[in-house]
């Protein structure tokens, strides 16, 4: 279910999402380079969790009776924002201390209000390494992740190793693990599409062939193509941020 107007800071967040939990069907989470904060609410209260990014889909098992609120912060703009690094917090997650006063329940309009003071408190990020992660990441973005290290430290005008550094700092993954995701995406949001052709996807995503793509969505998607094809709402944005 998606739906808009929820804040202007486009510069950190992709949006924020919410679920519910029965006790038997996980939640899947799908490596998009992103980092999220959750929130678990039940009828013992609140605890919020921080999960990194992730390099293959993880199923998150959700409480019963419990319902889960997410921010969810673009590539590269979690980092700093709390003490752990986030190139510690790959593929796992920690708690970590209420980013605000919270109950068992809240209606969802509250959540947001709340998240959006909350989100308007953080700092702009306007430095010379945001600016370089932030145009590795767009550049990436551009060229469907099928952009060499040495071609993309050559546009920033930064050393391989400098960049790799940065960026994993930054990110949480490598620039390549990156680029990787950013191709297994393109997939991913190709295949929601009726009648998507396995062949042709594959050359328009840069893969040598069918059986290139299909290895590679397994290893990182647990599944092929085709399983994933007919799953649906792995990831429901409830909202998402819009400019002024």
């Amino acid at each position: 279910m998606l739906q808009t107007n929820a804040t202007h800071r486009t510069d950190l967040l992709e949006g924020y999402w919410f679920t519910t939990g029965d006790g038997e069907h996980p939640y899947t989470v799908i490596p998009d380079g992103c980092i999220d904060w959750v929130c678990e609410l039940s009828v013992t209260g609140c605890q919020w969790f921080v999960y990194g990014t992730t390099t293959v889909a993880m199923p998150q098992p959700l409480q019963p009776d419990a319902a889960y609120f997410g921010i969810r912060f673009k590539p590269g703009k979690a980092h700093g924002l709390i003490n752990t690094p986030v190139a510690a917090l790959t593929d796992t997650f920690q708690p970590i201390d209420s980013p605000w006063e919270c109950g068992h329940r809240y209606p969802w309009p509250s959540l947001i209000k709340k998240a959006n003071d909350f989100v308007e408190t953080l700092p702009f990020q306007n430095n010379t390494v945001t600016e370089t992660v932030d145009g590795a990441v767009a550049l990436l973005k551009q060229h469907g992740g099928q952009l060499s290290i040495a071609h993309l430290a050559q546009a920033l005008a930064i050393s391989e190793r400098q960049l790799s550094r940065l960026f994993t700092q930054t990110v949480g993954v490598s620039p390549k693990r990156f680029g990787r995701i950013t191709r297994f995406q393109q997939v991913c949001q190709q295949l929601q599409q009726p009648h998507a052709n396995m062949a042709d996807l594959a050359i328009a995503t840069g893969y040598t062939d069918q059986a290139h793509l299909c290895k590679d969505f397994k290893q990182l998607m647990g599944c092929t193509p085709t399983a994933y094809s007919g799953i649906t709402e792995l990831r429901t944005f409830a909202f998402k941020p819009t400019r002024r």
